[in-house]
């Protein structure tokens, strides 16, 4: 088992900021990718605590949400970047980009987005949903007395 010099260990550091791979600094190193992985879950290697997610992912998730915002469709940003629409779908939710109109137009009309009227299961708000589970399963009420308990509006 060979020892790691200040060097190795420094180059080690500057390509993982780098977003290089296990593989490919282990390859610069002379050094097998699982002897790199392993130096790397050390304590003292200062590794902890880093983000497993990689720079290059971050970078096409904003640029993936730039060309939505400029104007492509989910559907023409997943062919761009291979990912499925649903994929696609979720990065910008996470983003926090909302739909353009258009979309949440066609969504709506197939029912894939909710109205803004009926927000969660049975346009229950989520800070009333635990006492309507539990009017509904520990008390036997059934869903419309259950809504009225909780001051709900009936179900149109």
């Amino acid at each position: 088992m060979k020892s790691w010099t200040r060097e190795e260990v420094e180059t080690l550091h500057q390509m993982r900021v780098e977003g290089k791979t296990a593989a490919a600094i282990g390859a610069v190193l002379g050094r097998s990718k699982n002897s790199v992985i392993s130096r790397m879950n050390r304590p003292e290697a200062g590794f902890q605590g880093e983000k497993k997610r990689s720079i290059t992912v971050e970078t096409r998730n904003r640029a993936l949400a730039a060309d939505y915002k400029g104007g492509m469709t989910q559907s023409q940003v997943a062919a761009k970047y291979a990912i499925s629409t649903s994929h696609a779908a979720r990065i910008l939710s996470r983003m926090g980009v909302s739909l353009h109109p258009s979309e949440r137009e066609k969504r709506t009309k197939r029912g894939m987005v909710r109205s803004p009227f009926r927000p969660g299961p049975a346009g229950i708000p989520k800070d009333l949903r635990e006492p309507y589970r539990k009017l509904r399963q520990g008390g036997g009420l059934t869903p419309p007395e259950a809504r009225q308990a909780l001051g709900l509006p009936p179900i149109p």
